[in-house]
C-alpha cells in the first residue's frame, strides 16, 4: 500500500509518501524536497502556539538536525560528527 500527498500548488510533484511492501517487514515514510537538492525534509511537532520540536534533514549541507523547544539540539554532520548543543562538532 502507498499513500501519496501532493503540493497543491503542484498537482502532479509527489512530496511525501507512505510505503509499506507486503512481506517485506519494513515501512517505508518518504518525504521529498520540492527544490532539489538545496532545500529541507522536516518532520515538524507543533502545539497550539508553535512548532517546538523537529527532525530536519537539510539537503545543503546533508546534516540531519534535532530541534527541542524551538531550538537546534543535536547536529549529525556528512561525516558523522555528532554536535550535542553545538551546531559545528569539532
Amino acid at each position: 500500500m502507498e499513500l501519496y500527498m501532493h503540493d497543491l500548488g503542484v498537482p502532479d510533484e509527489v512530496v511525501a509518501r507512505i510505503e509499506r511492501t507486503a512481506g517485506s517487514g519494513y515501512t517505508v515514510l518518504d518525504i521529498k524536497d520540492g527544490v532539489g537538492t538545496t532545500g529541507n525534509s522536516v518532520i515538524r511537532f507543533s502545539d497550539t502556539g508553535a512548532s517546538k520540536g523537529a527532525i530536519n534533514y537539510e539537503h545543503a549541507d546533508d546534516s540531519l538536525r534535532i530541534t527541542t523547544n524551538a531550538s537546534e539540539q543535536l547536529r549529525i554532520t556528512s561525516d558523522g560528527k555528532v554536535g550535542i548543543g553545538n551546531t559545528t562538532p569539532p
